[in-house]
């Protein structure tokens, strides 16, 4: 029916005395489509049936169908179609329709056979759609390529309860607050590549050591996206450069490399649900920390109201670390974690959005120590249960 493509066209047993669609000329763009219906059928002012055609599709995928209203009918008598154009996709195996209205102030009269629309066959893009809270500037030739987004402010404090048990039956506790405040600029690059640049401030009070405070300035830059095409693989690095005020003014490099693989991703009613794999990498200078942390989490998330969203997260990783301070000692130890979270996160604007979470994690940990002289210090095998509720406040401008 067209050059371009092949369409595959099953004809009705309500049309099997019609006349196939066809073009009025090799001009024309539409196929004509004829009234497959029993007799007649009187159209008052006003009124809409939808009118069979007797005939079913097979559209290749990338095409669609369009149902359009013929220009006499419309123009002598007021007919035309309630959803010019009607869609016909490609996945549709039923019958076609037409819906006409008759917005004349005749009645008008369909019978068997008539040419009440006509088919016209389209291509469909492939499009990925993409969040901004900012317009492009349509002046800017890249302004496809780089997406400006809002700068950002984020405070988060969370208040934690941790307690240690060892296998020597010791136990410590502490609570301590964390307060975070970190204020940067975000942009994205094509479709899949952002990168984020923030100063970050932060303060940690660790309740029964003494009333130890800890306070790091510094700089944060993270570059992450897509990789390999459509394959949902994401990587992200994250650099962060501090200077810690309370250790004698010392430098603190954190390096995290990082990977999430989602192979599962269903929508179970109004919950959507997420299983992935992750793989963490950390590097910290210059006390030459090193971590590997792979994992499995999953992801509950239900829309509650428009404005209002309930996460659900579990976690189980296993994490080894390597711990070494030069002239005095090595740390190897090896970590199974088992963390639960709950998250409310409400959306006050575009820019304002709280969030306000409860963590639970239980972590079961076996430590070598061995001195600067290559001698064991000690095997520890411990426990720690850490209790966390959280308050966020995101602003973006």
């Amino acid at each position: 029916m067209s050059s371009g493509i092949s369409v595959r066209l099953r004809r009705l047993a309500s049309g099997a005395d019609l006349p196939l669609p066809t073009r009025a000329s090799a001009g024309s763009s539409g196929y004509d489509l004829r009234a497959a219906i029993d007799g007649e059928l009187t159209l008052l002012p006003g009124a809409r049936a939808l009118i069979p055609t007797g005939i079913a599709l097979e559209i290749p995928r990338g095409w669609e169908g369009q149902v359009r209203p013929r220009s006499g009918l419309a123009l002598r008598h007021g007919l035309a179609l309630a959803n010019s154009p009607g869609t016909i996709d490609s996945d549709y195996r039923g019958e076609v329709g037409a819906i006409l209205v008759n917005l004349g102030q005749e009645p008008f009269t369909i019978r068997r056979g008539d040419r009440i629309a006509q088919l016209v066959f389209a291509q469909v893009g492939e499009v990925e759609t993409q969040r901004v809270t900012r317009k492009e500037s349509t002046a800017n030739p890249f302004s496809a390529l780089v997406v400006p987004d809002p700068f950002y402010v984020q405070l988060t404090s969370s208040y934690s309860h941790t307690t240690n048990a060892f296998s020597d039956f010791r136990e410590q506790e502490d609570w301590l607050l964390d307060t975070n405040l970190a204020a940067g600029w975000r942009t994205t690059i094509g479709s899949s590549l952002y990168f984020d640049l923030a100063f970050v401030s932060n303060r940690t009070d660790y309740a029964n050591q003494e009333a130890l405070s800890r306070n790091m300035l510094g700089t944060r830059a993270m570059l992450g996206g897509l990789a390999f095409g459509k394959l949902p693989f994401f990587l992200a690095y994250n650099g962060n450069w501090f200077y810690d005020s309370s250790y004698d003014s010392t430098s603190l490099n954190f390096h995290t490399l990082s990977t999430v693989v989602p192979f599962v991703r269903k929508n179970l009613g109004k919950v959507n649900l997420t299983v992935a794999s992750t793989l963490n990498w950390i590097k910290a200078q210059p006390s030459d920390f090193d971590q590997i942390n792979p994992g499995l989490s999953m992801r509950f998330s239900l829309p509650v109201t428009g404005k209002d969203r309930l996460d659900l997260s579990l976690m189980q990783s296993y994490a080894y670390f390597q711990h070494f301070a030069p002239g005095q000692y090595t740390d190897d130890r090896q970590d199974w974690r088992s963390t639960a979270g709950i998250q409310f996160v409400h959306t006050f604007t575009e820019q304002l959005q709280l969030t306000l979470g409860v963590s639970y994690m239980r972590n079961d940990s076996n430590l070598t120590g061995f001195s600067a002289g290559g001698r064991s210090g000690g095997i520890y095998d411990f426990k720690t249960w850490n209790f966390t509720p959280t308050l966020g406040v995101n602003y973006s401008f």
